[in-house]
């Protein structure tokens, strides 16, 4: 739990510097092109469920958190809204793409490769990460012997 409040906190105080430092950067055009698309993502709607999972992970990993998911929960809804975070997530859209690359994403997700594409993408990203775990699961014996080994290494002092 402590680690989690620790990247949390982190994670808010970086995307706060961050959405600072954009906000003076950038064009009033900009900025409308980058919330354009957030809308169009829905970046809101994936940030709510965002929250969801991370709880859900937080109580698979550590079931005695699940007495307290209800707390956990209405402390998540307390901050993790679209008024606290939109300004910042646009900032961020806006820093990582041009006015133009983000009038070139609205064009692309307004047509229907592009509405397909943000139907099935969260289906492709959970199926990416499956792989991606069962590879790793596959591989931990490999990765138990390399930790072992940087350790004897540390402990030798080399």
């Amino acid at each position: 739990m402590k680690h989690l409040f620790i990247a949390l906190s982190f994670t808010l105080l970086f995307s706060q510097h961050s959405a600072v430092a954009q906000e003076g950067d950038v064009s009033a055009s900009h900025l409308l092109a980058a919330q354009e698309l957030a809308e169009l993502l829905d970046l809101e709607g994936q940030m709510l469920s965002g929250a969801s999972v991370m709880i859900n992970t937080m109580t698979r990993q550590n079931p005695q958190l699940v007495q307290f998911e209800d707390v956990i929960l209405e402390w998540a809804e307390s901050f993790m809204t679209w008024e606290v975070f939109g300004p910042k997530i646009v900032a961020i859209y806006a820093d990582a793409f041009t006015e133009e690359e983000l009038r070139e994403l609205i064009r692309f997700y307004k047509t229907p490769a592009g509405q397909k594409t943000l139907q099935v993408m969260p289906d492709l990203m959970s199926q990416g990460a499956q792989l991606g775990m069962i590879e790793a699961q596959a591989r931990q014996e490999d990765l138990q012997q390399r930790i072992k080994k940087r350790a004897e290494e540390i402990a030798s002092g080399d």
